[in-house]
């Protein structure tokens, strides 16, 4: 049996068990699988804000259990019913999307780290004026979150993505054919479409995206930052 196996199998009987003592070990194996990824490099920003075990414990509670107790949500329990299915790799994905997304988090209060501590400082108005710019400064930054979301969007495309595959993208926000660079018949630009359309939604899910960050990309840096420079 080879050390993932065995890791795999520790860390299971602990999912399907969790209130079980002797399932215990599975338990500290599956919490140290989640401090090794939470110690990378790609999340050094996130430590600053986030201690470790708390968010292994909210990963516990929101992505691996349901809300209503410690019983595996359906996700989880299909995927280890599923032999077919590497586990372990589907749980390494599940924690990576769980961390980036606290990280755009940690990136927006990174950013905002200065204005929230002087926020009150400067106000010397009525308590009216005073709940309209807190109000506003919470929309303020739930926008500025998105655009980092958005512009992590758009890295990460540009790095992953053939540019084959940049123009098909192209061609399925704006309809227009010319961002193909070649001749195309109207059957063959509606496959490569519809191709797309899975392959985005299976690499949106992979990544942890959320659909406003996506959507705020397509809105402000599709055509600058990519479709522009293919024509």
């Amino acid at each position: 049996m080879d050390k993932n196996t065995n890791l795999e199998e520790k860390i299971i009987k602990f999912l399907l068990d969790p209130n079980n003592k002797d399932n215990y070990e599975g338990y500290e194996v599956f919490k140290r699988v989640f401090l090794k990824e939470f110690f990378k490099e790609e999340y050094a920003l996130l430590r600053k804000f986030y201690d470790g075990e708390d968010l292994f414990n909210e990963f516990l509670v929101r992505v691996i259990f349901r809300e209503d107790g410690f019983l595996l949500n359906n996700n989880m329990k299909e995927k280890i019913n599923n032999i077919q299915h590497n586990f372990l790799s589907y749980l390494f994905m599940s924690i990576h999307n769980f961390l980036r997304t606290y990280r755009r988090k940690a990136k927006f209060e990174d950013s905002f780290k200065e204005q929230k501590s002087m926020k009150l400082e400067s106000i010397q108005t009525s308590d009216n004026r005073t709940k309209d710019l807190l109000e506003y400064n919470a929309r303020v930054h739930i926008d500025y979150s998105l655009h980092i979301e958005a512009q992590e969007i758009l890295e990460s495309i540009k790095k992953d993505f053939s540019e084959k595959e940049l123009r098909t993208l192209c061609y399925m926000f704006l309809n227009e054919k010319k961002y193909y660079g070649e001749e195309i018949t109207d059957d063959n630009a509606y496959k490569r479409k519809s191709r797309m359309k899975k392959t985005l939604s299976e690499y949106i899910n992979k990544k942890g995206f959320s659909l406003q960050g996506f959507a705020l990309f397509v809105k402000e840096y599709l055509m600058s930052e990519i479709c522009k420079k293919l024509c």
